[in-house]
């Protein structure tokens, strides 16, 4: 019986040590992670292609501190937060990207009109995708370069729209509507 207890108990001090010792060794991975740019960048590729973009978006972050013309960081850093649907952060790292490298980049230009018209800033957008079409000759040309005149006829609509709608008031009804009452 006192032999298992001693079992028992150098085995709960084993696995006690061993997380004590993992819980050590990774805030030293994190802390040299954070110092280190190449193993920053190297981690959030990774976050980045598991679907991580949270993680992804700090690490690149880090990554930026150390090189801010680092321009294929940047674009990783606006496809991660486009894919969170945190737009505005999106639509200034596409900016960043086209100022960087936007030969590089063809495609940052499109994300980025596209961006601008999802944050509402139709009259932003129209010159960005005039010269997308007017300059991009990339992989799938014909289909972006279609795409950006549609954006284009969108965000004029969508200007238009603005200017045409009416003044409406929308009052909630008390609760004596559509009750038995």
């Amino acid at each position: 019986m006192k032999l298992k207890r001693i079992k028992y108990h150098t085995f709960f001090t084993i696995i006690i040590a061993c997380f004590f010792y993992l819980t050590q060794a990774s805030g030293q991975i994190t802390a040299d992670t954070m110092y280190n740019p190449v193993k920053s960048k190297r981690l959030a590729d990774y976050a980045f292609k598991n679907g991580n973009y949270f993680g992804a978006v700090s690490l690149y972050l880090n990554v930026m501190n150390h090189d801010p013309q680092n321009a294929a960081v940047a674009n990783r850093l606006a496809e991660s937060y486009a894919n969170m649907r945190e737009y505005e952060n999106s639509e200034y790292w596409y900016k960043q990207v086209i100022s960087i490298d936007s030969l590089a980049f063809p495609l940052a230009k499109f994300k980025y009109g596209q961006l601008l018209k999802m944050n509402r800033k139709y009259a932003q957008a129209i010159p960005v995708f005039t010269s997308f079409f007017k300059t991009y000759g990339g992989e799938k040309s014909s289909f972006y370069i279609k795409q950006a005149k549609k954006e284009i006829k969108d965000c004029k609509f969508a200007i238009a729209a603005i200017k045409d709608s009416a003044d409406v008031l929308v009052v909630r009804l008390d609760s004596s509507i559509n009750s038995s009452q």
